[in-house]
């Protein structure tokens, strides 16, 4: 697929493969113990003294479980263990071993050497930029789908259409309940709402998001 036609979190995945694929590439040549790449991630963000689980799962973005499954992987292969947590004798936290230590040296240096490669392909100026803009604070979260201005107008070409088809299934959904057909409605076989012909919906491309409902005609 072009990249023209793809979104930015598919092309943020597949740089993240891009460096997880090459690094254990790197490790495993180095000798090292094979490890995935959530075991790399956790290495990544673990603390010199020992981090707890629950901030090990907060800093990598997972579960607290998945968390607790990639440490008791590295605990296994003899390059994490547990130890007291000075702070807190409820607590445990995990530490790397002398191995685990030899381990994360590897892969710090093999990270260092595929940002140089990756300069040599794109150029030290792209990967100065691509650097500085994942570093830049990107603000709070903000919901998805059609944006509007506070007198009512929508920010995206196209985002009107996506609420006339949500108008279009709402009345859809009103004409299935007069029926006494709201169930099948509501669980989403609806059939294309007539528009003055047998024509369907004529489906809406807002931001690359189709927004065509597609479901059976009541009665």
């Amino acid at each position: 697929m072009p990249s023209a036609d793809r979104d930015l979190p598919q092309l943020l995945g597949d740089a993240r493969r891009w460096f997880d694929e090459a690094l254990l590439a790197a490790l495993e040549e180095a000798g090292a113990s094979h490890v995935s790449p959530t075991q790399v991630g956790l290495f990544s963000v673990l603390d010199e003294d020992g981090t707890t689980v629950s901030e090990l799962a907060r800093r990598m973005g997972v579960t607290r479980q998945a968390a607790h499954q990639a440490a008791h992987g590295l605990v296994k292969l003899g390059l994490l263990e547990q130890a007291p947590d000075p702070a807190s004798a409820r607590r445990r936290l995990i530490q790397r071993t002398p191995e685990g230590q030899h381990v994360h040296q590897c892969a710090s240096l093999a990270l260092e050497r595929l940002e140089e490669t990756l300069a040599e392909r794109i150029g030290q100026g792209s990967v100065a930029a691509l650097r500085a803009a994942l570093e830049a604070p990107w603000g709070p979260v903000t919901p998805s789908g059609p944006v509007r201005n506070s007198d009512g107008g929508t920010t995206f070409p196209g985002a009107s259409r996506c609420s006339d088809s949500f108008e279009q299934y709402g009345h859809a959904l009103a004409a299935a309940h007069a029926q006494g057909g709201v169930a099948e409605a509501a669980a989403g076989h609806l059939q294309p709402v007539e528009q003055g012909g047998d024509e369907p919906p004529q489906p809406c491309h807002a931001e690359g998001r189709c927004c065509q409902l597609v479901g059976r005609r009541a009665g």
